[in-house]
């Protein structure tokens, strides 16, 4: 796995290290390595791409938000439920018009639940320094719209 070389917190309760641009308490507690499959919207068919793997803090996308959900904005939005995903780009292409499948099966990072609009199966993916996004990408799809 990468080692990605940005400075970095330690955190007590987790076994993760993640960047020292996280507010405090984030990610969230109780903390939550849920496993399973989830889907992603992205913008290219290239698993490899770094922009995939960018929270909206990371690409400077919705600075208006940073008062009010600092630590989601952090993050990673994935879905559990592909119809979600698939309905969501359909919407919004401009957010991405193909389907990352990810795979997390342990040691990816921090996972929580966060309904989103009217999206229910809505997920946020905290990735520590030293986990490699990518690897856990087992397709990409599309486009779809």
């Amino acid at each position: 796995m990468a080692i990605n070389s940005i400075e970095s917190r330690e955190d007590s309760l987790t076994k993760y290290s993640f960047p020292n641009h996280y507010p405090a308490n984030c990610p969230p507690q109780p903390y939550n390595e849920e496993c399973g499959k989830y889907y992603r919207l992205v913008k290219t068919r290239d698993k490899l791409d770094p922009i995939h793997y960018k929270s909206h803090y990371e690409a400077k996308i919705r600075e208006d938000l940073e008062s009010t959900r600092a630590c989601s904005r952090r993050a990673l939005s994935m879905f559990k439920d592909y119809e979600e995903a698939l309905n969501l780009a359909r919407q919004f292409p401009t957010i991405g018009k193909y389907i990352a499948f990810l795979n997390l099966v342990g040691g990816h990072g921090v996972v929580c639940e966060e309904n989103y609009c009217s999206f229910q199966s809505h997920h946020n993916w905290w990735v520590p320094i030293k986990v490699n996004a990518p690897d856990f990408c087992l397709k990409i799809e599309g486009p779809v719209c």
